[in-house]
């Protein structure tokens, strides 16, 4: 065999298994379409009584652009913008839109408590019944008992807010900067107003906080404007004061020492920027440590123009959204709000720890700017030795000088700033625009008749098809010969179909008769099925054939009846035993062995196989007699084994009648003697474990015998639905019927 064809064989034994698992599915569905057309007939109902009492809902959605552009800044971007395209920043304002302030701002804005669709309810029934015209004193009794709530103006604002924020819907498609905020309500003009409330107010969330920011920006330029200010006019005043006083000296000239001057003016220069330095670091190093005192650290220039703390204020102000959104859903006490918390707390921690590291940085500047103002003025004190009186009053003078420029300097910057962020705070703008206001819509969102009743129906049918696989796997009985043959290990003979009433006329009547024919065919059937797996056409010697059942009520003897009778009537020398002397059955089905001699009293005597009863050409029938406690020992017994021994050289096949497996021991002691053991299986009824039990035992009492089993009592009409495409399905079942009824034309001429 080649590669590609050894390959192809678990491919197509794979595809053959599944393409088994989906017609077994099918199947299920249609023995049980019944039951899922009733569930879906249930599913509509419960849709339409919910389409006849639901309220209207009817939805209305505004439209806002984000700015994604960084145009506005001020003070070294201490008010910026997101980043151009940011998705991470538009899904922050999505979150933002949706977070609990913003809802909370339009419910005081349209007074929404007031609301009754929003209004929170009282969850007791007596506050309904008692209503408001209880007394204070009764009112603070019950709630202190729990049998009232006690809402208080924040838990009735929160409630709303809540409600307010379930019809609540904001997204961002990911394509555009557009975010669409959608709100249902009862009433198409409230949707509309709604809708629009959340926008605006959304813009006026980022102005108040643009407004606050800037507002601290300011007042922190302020205040070092007025600290700068004072220490300007002090050191114009001491330049003043130093000319005042040196005045015939300075206007001397340098000293002696050309070169020495020189380089003393040039180390001057550095000293003075090496001061200038150390002022503003001591100032930006003072201020920094003012603001975080207070803590007002985003009022720092060097906090706000830090990227890690911008980046870090996106994840906490999405953190802060996120908790929000669980804490609505789910409540306090959900291990995922712990786990937000910890988040944010976490990123709050390393916003501090960076503001630490800033602050720190800023005081190594200031401490290398001393070092340096320190290392210059040591140089400046050497030569001034050099240089005289002169040149050290004129590099005193020099520095005051310089000093009063670096204090001026910095003075007009911090009036700069001042006068920027002063005319900021009357030009504030948010960073999105509304660019279509919601509008009334005429036709409800909610509920929706198509999808309601789609709903409905694939509900009803999904519960119906849930119920039928539940019951399906809740049948453990067997249903079909192969479902048989892979759970025992045994080949199944065939089935034979439920007669009811017919049943006699079966065994004993017309072969022509129509009600009888298809059980006739049936046992002919297993007696062909039953040759090719024991070979009893092989061996003409005696075969003897244990028929028995798990349990009662299997038809085991109907069809050790019909066996026997359908191996006499094709030429077989049979002869049939009714071993269940407990119960003995086959005398019910042939009257004519009714009064004769039983299997106990022909082994008492001795008589042997002569004493059997002929009921038709080729068939003798033994029957089992009235009742025996004490059948073991009959089967026990000496007698019993030569009497079958010599039945064996007499017969062609023996068909043993036995007792229920699970009920008696005696169909164990029987299966020593058998060379084919026969279980009945009834179709639909016995439980599997009890069918495999059976077979065990009978397995372990003769191991060398060959087990076979037979499904009966089938109901061909529900049959069909198990196994629509097997060679059992009698689905041909009239193929004779146009020869029968030739033959019984013939027969009446």
């Amino acid at each position: 065999m080649s590669r590609n064809a050894t390959d192809a064989v678990p491919y197509n034994a794979a595809a053959k298994w599944h393409e088994q698992r989906v017609k077994s599915a099918f199947a299920m569905m249609g023995r049980r379409l019944w039951l899922i057309a009733a569930f879906s007939i249930v599913g509509l109902g419960a849709a339409a009584l919910y389409l006849a009492y639901a309220k209207p809902q009817y939805s209305a959605t505004a439209l806002v652009q984000l700015d994604t552009h960084s145009k506005y800044s001020n003070f070294d971007s201490v008010v910026s913008g997101p980043r151009e395209g940011d998705p991470i920043a538009i899904r922050t304002e999505v979150e933002v839109l949706r977070s609990e302030a913003i809802a909370e701002r339009v419910v005081k804005a349209l007074g929404l408590t007031e609301d009754p669709e929003f209004k929170p309810q009282p969850h007791s029934r007596l506050a309904d019944l008692l209503g408001d015209g209880l007394a204070t004193d009764a009112r603070k009794l019950l709630v202190s008992l729990g049998l009232l709530q006690d809402v208080s103006d924040e838990d009735e604002l929160a409630l709303t807010t809540k409600q307010v924020r379930r019809h609540l819907s904001v997204d961002a498609d990911g394509r555009s900067y557009i975010v669409t905020i959608s709100f249902s309500a009862s009433n198409a003009d409230k949707a509309a107003k709604i809708a629009n409330a959340f926008a605006e107010q959304y813009l006026a969330s980022q102005i108040d906080a643009k407004t606050a920011i800037t507002a601290k920006a300011n007042e922190w330029a302020k205040s070092q404007l007025d600290t700068a200010g004072e220490q300007l006019r002090e050191a114009e005043a001491a330049v003043e004061q130093f000319r005042a006083k040196h005045n015939e000296i300075v206007e001397v000239g340098p000293g002696n020492s050309v070169a020495a001057a020189q380089q003393l003016a040039q180390i001057n220069a550095l000293l003075a920027s090496a001061t200038e330095a150390r002022i503003a670091a001591e100032t930006r190093l003072a201020a920094a440590k003012k603001l975080a005192a207070a803590g007002d650290i985003y009022a720092i220039p060097e906090v706000l123009s830090s990227r890690l703390i911008q980046q870090l204020r996106v994840e906490e102000a999405r953190a802060t959204a996120r908790r929000a959104n669980l804490q609505s859903r789910l409540g306090v006490l959900y291990p995922d709000l712990k786990a937000a918390d910890n988040e944010l707390s976490h990123i709050r921690g390393t916003v501090n720890e960076e503001v630490k590291k800033i602050v720190a940085s800023l005081g190594s500047d200031v401490q290398f700017a001393r070092a340096r103002e320190d290392e210059l003025a040591a140089k400046v004190q050497a030569l001034r030795k050099d240089v005289g009186d002169v040149s050290r009053l004129q590099f005193q003078l020099a520095n005051l000088e310089r000093r009063a420029d670096a204090r001026r300097t910095f003075y007009s910057a911090l009036e700069k700033r001042y006068v920027e962020t002063s005319a900021l705070l009357h030009g504030v703008y948010a960073d999105a625009r509304i660019v279509a206001s919601a509008t009334p819509q005429p036709l409800r969102s909610w509920p929706n008749v198509p999808v309601v009743i789609a709903a409905g129906l694939l509900l009803g049918a999904a519960l119906g098809a849930a119920l039928a696989a539940l019951l399906e796997l809740a049948d453990k009985s067997f249903r079909t010969p192969p479902q048989l043959e892979e759970a025992t290990g045994l080949a199944c003979l065939g089935i034979l179909p439920e007669m009811g009433h017919a049943l006699r006329r079966t065994i004993g009547g017309d072969l022509s008769s129509q009600d009888t024919r298809l059980f006739r065919e049936a046992v002919r059937s297993v007696c062909i099925a039953m040759d090719a797996a024991v070979g009893l056409k092989a061996n003409k010697a005696g075969r003897v054939v244990v028929v028995t059942s798990a349990v009662p009520e299997e038809g085991k003897t109907v069809s050790s009846v019909a066996l026997a009778t359908a191996l006499a009537a094709r030429g077989s020398r049979t002869l049939l035993i009714d071993a269940d002397l407990r119960r003995p059955q086959v005398g019910g089905y042939l009257d004519v062995v009714s009064h004769s001699r039983d299997l106990a009293a022909i082994l008492a005597d001795g008589e042997g196989c002569q004493a059997a009863t002929a009921v038709a050409d080729n068939l003798y029938v033994i029957r089992g007699g009235e009742g025996h406690e004490n059948a073991q020992q009959v089967f026990l017994s000496p007698q019993f084994g030569t009497f079958l021994e010599a039945a064996r050289t007499q017969f062609d096949a023996i068909i043993v009648d036995s007792p229920p497996v699970m009920i008696v021991a005696d169909a164990a002691v029987l299966a020593r003697f058998a060379d084919v053991v026969l279980h009945v299986i009834r179709w639909g009824r016995t439980r599997r474990s009890m069918v495999l039990d059976a077979i065990n035992r009978m397995r372990r009492a003769n191991g060398e015998a060959v087990g076979v089993t037979m499904l009966n009592r089938v109901d061909l009409s529900k049959y069909r639905k198990y196994n629509r495409d097997s060679s059992w399905s009698f689905k041909y079942s009239n193929y004779y019927q146009p020869a029968i009824g030739v033959a019984g034309k013939k027969q009446l001429r």
